[in-house]
């Protein structure tokens, strides 16, 4: 990969090295030989800009869960020399609540949850990326409900749309691979025309499912539940996808991941609650595996603190000019 350094071997290493660098290796410091100096990372109602502001926020995270290893699942990945790399790499964490930060006074419980993070490479360093992190698993596991963690943050701020940031490495992807297209049409379909029957076209029966809130199940049933759950607290909205990457590799099912956000207002009784006529933009990314040209597997990862905070606020988010603390 031209401009990388010879030791990566292809982008996967590359992502995985650097990430057990940094945190594992206790090498915040190398956010700054890897992230370019006015790096954007992005998570719901969160913007971090420039790369010390990301070794900050490491050090935030580091201090809270001191132990944190993270176990890199998979990168999915696309891009060329020219035109730059994008990636989507999902991580599972495991940790114990040790430092005072986020979420209230260390209680020592043993955590478990899932980051998904997009990030835009060129050249050895990452321009932006885009994190969804599981903080209501976080909180649960803490003995937490996600709603009082959202009640003790800032206001909630949206963030700009995909390809917003300058110097970002090049457009996100947008796979036109068939697999890939009707892997986002059907998404639109079940977000925007609550079509719940395309479920049973579109997974295997058996289908592995890793939801938000840190819960794992299987099988349709439990994917329709989980939908109608939101679909009832948000009553119609609009669907945008932002990064689709299909990776068939040698030897592996096909791998798919999308980036995406609905805009909609939070006004029927649903996962979140009553109605609160609030209005909420849910960013979410999704991993998926197909086989025999249906879902096998799939991960779904929404912050569901980020959901909790739009309601409870329902009001203007503060100024382009105030910053959040968080990173991967």
């Amino acid at each position: 990969m031209r401009g990388f350094d010879r030791e990566f071997g292809d982008l996967p290493d590359y992502i995985l090295t650097i990430t057990e660098r940094i945190w594992e290796g206790r090498r915040p410091d190398l956010i700054r030989r890897y992230y370019v100096e006015d790096c954007v990372v992005r998570s719901p109602g969160i913007e971090i800009r420039g790369a010390e502001a990301v070794v900050a926020s490491t050090l935030e995270m580091l201090h809270e869960f001191p132990d944190r290893r993270l176990l890199g699942e998979d990168v999915i990945w696309a891009g060329d020399d020219e035109a730059g790399y994008v990636s989507s790499h999902r991580i599972l964490s495991t940790m114990r609540h040790l430092g005072h930060g986020l979420f209230g006074a260390a209680t020592g419980r043993p955590i478990r949850a899932r980051t998904i993070a997009d990030c835009a490479v060129r050249e050895n360093r990452i321009s932006e990326e885009w994190l969804v992190r599981d903080r209501a698993a976080i909180a649960r596991q803490i003995g937490l409900a996600p709603r009082e963690v959202a009640a003790e943050l800032g206001p909630h701020r949206r963030s700009p749309r995909a390809g917003a940031a300058t110097g970002t490495a090049g457009p996100w992807a947008i796979d036109e691979a068939p697999t890939a297209r009707t892997y986002a049409a059907d998404w639109r379909r079940l977000w925007e025309d609550r079509r719940l029957a395309s479920l049973t076209e579109t997974r295997h029966r058996a289908v592995a499912l890793e939801l938000p809130g840190g819960e794992t199940a299987s099988g349709r049933a439990a994917l329709d539940r989980f939908l109608i759950g939101y679909l009832a607290a948000f009553p119609g909205g609009d669907m945008t996808v932002d990064n689709l990457i299909l990776r068939c590799d040698p030897g592996r099912p096909a791998r798919l991941a999308m980036r995406w956000s609905f805009a909609s207002v939070h006004g029927g009784r649903g996962r979140f609650g009553p109605p609160t006529g609030a209005p909420v933009e849910i960013v979410g990314i999704n991993h998926a595996h197909v086989v025999d040209g249906a879902i096998a597997a799939e991960w779904i990862l929404i912050d569901e603190v980020a959901v909790w905070q739009q309601i409870l606020r329902g009001r203007a988010a503060p100024p382009d000019g105030e910053q959040g603390r968080e990173t991967a």
